[in-house]
């Protein structure tokens, strides 16, 4: 076969079919290849997709609760204001006072506070609402009555 026209010629021929049936084999191999890294990639999209949406509602459940919590929180503390007897806005008091503290223009407050524990509370829910109102709360000097209680002591030492 290898010595003679005839063998040489059926030999190129196999060899001729031989390269196109692997061709072929190899065409269809790459485009195999090309459909399922396709299909991969869409299912892998879709699940994203799915894994999104799943988020999404868990994330819009979790902040249904964490209103519900807030509201509860705030008649809470409502209703702890009310039972021990302090002075304190009421939430819509509040809501109202930001409303109206953000028409004005913006302003420089400094508060002042006295050695009183309901007074120091009451201070501190103004300074929260002009925070929230976008006012600017200056840091506080000491309160008048120790300011009063340290000059005593200074003229007393003094004499």
């Amino acid at each position: 076969m290898w010595n003679t026209v005839d063998g040489l010629t059926k030999l190129f021929y196999a060899s001729q079919w031989a390269m196109a049936v692997f061709g072929g084999l190899t065409t269809l191999a790459i485009i195999v290849s090309i459909v399922v890294s396709v299909r991969k990639d869409t299912v892998i999209a879709q699940e994203q997709l799915r894994d999104a949406a799943v988020h999404k509602q868990v994330v819009g459940q979790q902040n249904e609760q964490i209103s519900v919590l807030k509201d509860q929180l705030g008649m809470a503390q409502d209703n702890l204001k009310e039972l021990s007897g302090q002075r304190s806005f009421t939430r819509e008091q509040e809501s109202k006072m930001i409303e109206t503290l953000r028409s004005v223009p913006f302003q420089q407050i400094e508060i002042v506070r006295v050695d009183d524990m309901e007074t120091q509370m009451f201070a501190e829910q103004i300074e929260w609402v002009l925070h929230e109102a976008r006012w600017t709360v200056l840091p506080s000097l000491p309160s008048l009555k120790s300011l009063y209680r340290f000059r005593c002591a200074q003229d007393r030492s003094s004499a």
